[in-house]
């Protein structure tokens, strides 16, 4: 499709004596794509599992496949989030700081320009990116966006979250490219920047998925329904299957999102009352 203009390494590191491994990190110039599920299929995300399922587009359009191309002409993965109309989240390791990214909606391709948090280690700590449209116009999109909880209270231990994301489908496959999500059950909370809320039991995200939404569920049985967006898909323990997830609601974080809000005058779904377009 393109040829990539950037370096690609993998990185890891080790926690809890076992070894984590976040997705293909970058130094990242454009192009770099993200776009909503194909019309008509199962939206592109691999989350592996028992309990795992296809998404549909029309429940998840503003979950976006992030893609790019070695040089070789494999193609590698991610996901991010729309999260208000001209704003979107990811994964700190999935995209270059400062670098921009194109978004094709099915009306007009929007270029945005993303931020790291500032606790963001180049590995997986602190691992929060948002981008913004970078002319400050909002995406020509005919959907809605997805909610933001910054508040934490809906994160509570051994509850379940669902993981979303267009990740592998199988311990030994690198990358996926179908949207699939499941829940997975949360028995480690993290309070602090840097840490991570942990995962098990149900679904394990997997290369591909990083950047995508944790939800938390109104209803369990209802993923398509009222759902919260609560943390970002970050690494993953293949020997353990234990997701590691950047949590949104820790204080600096939450203060990163705030102030890189009303800096550029973004409204984003959940967090500021007269957001556009946000997900009932």
């Amino acid at each position: 499709m393109f040829k990539l203009v950037f370096s690609i390494f993998i990185v890891s590191t080790t926690l809890n004596g076992g070894t984590i491994l976040p997705a293909l990190a970058q130094d990242s110039t454009p192009p770099v794509i993200m776009e909503p599920p194909t019309l008509g299929t199962a939206a592109d995300t691999q989350i592996l599992g028992p309990g795992s399922e296809k998404l549909q587009r029309e429940d998840w359009e503003a979950t976006l496949k992030h893609y790019f191309s070695k040089q070789d002409g494999e193609t590698y993965t991610c996901t991010s989030t729309i999260v208000g109309d001209k704003v979107l989240l990811t994964a700190a390791h999935r995209i270059g700081q400062g670098s921009e990214a194109q978004v094709k909606l099915d009306l007009k391709t929007s270029t945005v320009v993303c931020e790291h948090f500032s606790g963001y280690d180049g590995k997986i700590a602190g691992d929060v990116a948002i981008c913004r449209t970078k002319d400050n116009k909002p995406f020509s999109a005919n959907f809605r966006f997805e909610n933001v909880d910054l508040s934490g209270t809906r994160v509570k231990k051994d509850t379940k979250l669902f993981l979303a994301g267009f990740g592998c489908r199988a311990v030994d496959k690198r990358f996926g490219g179908t949207l699939y999500g499941g829940l997975s059950r949360l028995f480690e909370i993290s309070k602090e920047d840097g840490k991570h809320h942990l995962t098990r039991e149900g679904v394990t995200i997997c290369p591909g998925d990083s950047g995508g939404g944790a939800y938390a569920l109104q209803d369990m049985s209802q993923p398509k329904g009222k759902r919260y967006f609560v943390a970002i898909n970050s690494a993953w323990d293949p020997a353990t299957l234990i997701s590691y997830l950047a949590p949104i609601n820790t204080p600096g974080i939450v203060k990163f999102i705030n102030e890189y809000a009303t800096r550029h005058g973004l409204k984003i779904c959940g967090v500021h009352p007269d957001a556009q377009r946000c997900k009932n």
